[in-house]
């Protein structure tokens, strides 16, 4: 487990510096979190890509390997949780930082919120990507990506309360919805990881192609 987390990092280490770096800026500025949280969410789902690397370049050589397919898969949820965690806590930090210094808002709670809703995509990707292939997958992110992007213009432009929405869901969210979010988002791991398990079993063996 411990190389797999490595061969982790080899491949998407430096997105995932370059993550934890933007992320600290965004939320180091007043009433810049909006940023921070969307460059989050982004590179979370980025970080999916990876194990569309390993099917184009890494797979064949790993069926080679006496690792299993908990090791690998779980390799990606391990790493993926530890990058989304360790990047809502700099978040925090930075806007904690932000608030006794330079009197902005308190964004701890959208750093959380943001990490906990990051874990939730990433285990609805994770076994879609499995299960449909690196290219239908790809396609399929980059289309409710501009969806999000557009639905959010439209609403900017519309005149629709998005702040209000935004301010809602991550500002002023209570410790409450913050724990439930948390605890929504580890339970759905749970499925997540065995069907991705047995997507990419299925997938190794030819079942899917």
């Amino acid at each position: 487990m411990t190389a797999m987390l490595r061969k982790e990092l080899y491949v998407v280490g430096k997105q995932t510096r370059m993550m934890l770096v933007c992320v600290a800026g965004f939320f180091l500025v007043p009433h810049f979190c909006f940023m921070g949280i969307i460059y989050l969410l982004a590179f979370s789902a980025g970080l999916t890509y990876s194990a569309a690397y390993d099917e184009r370049r890494w797979d064949r050589f790993a069926a080679m390997l006496p690792v299993s397919p908990w090791k690998i898969v779980g390799s990606k949820y391990l790493f993926y949780m530890a990058a989304v965690c360790g990047t809502g806590a700099v978040a925090a930090v930075s806007g904690w930082v932000q608030t006794k210094l330079l009197g902005g808002p308190d964004t701890t709670a959208a750093a959380a919120m943001a990490a906990a809703l990051a874990i939730g995509i990433n285990a609805v990707f994770l076994p879609t990507l499995y299960r449909l292939g690196a290219a239908r997958f790809q396609a399929i992110l980059s289309i409710a990506l501009a969806g999000a992007a557009l639905l959010a213009i439209g609403g900017l432009i519309t005149g629709s309360d998005i702040i209000g929405i935004y301010s809602g869901l991550f500002i002023d969210a209570s410790r409450r919805e913050l724990l439930l979010a948390a605890a929504l988002a580890a339970a759905g791991n749970i499925p997540s990881f065995y069907l991705s398990v047995r997507f990419y079993a299925n997938r190794r063996y030819g079942i899917y192609n």
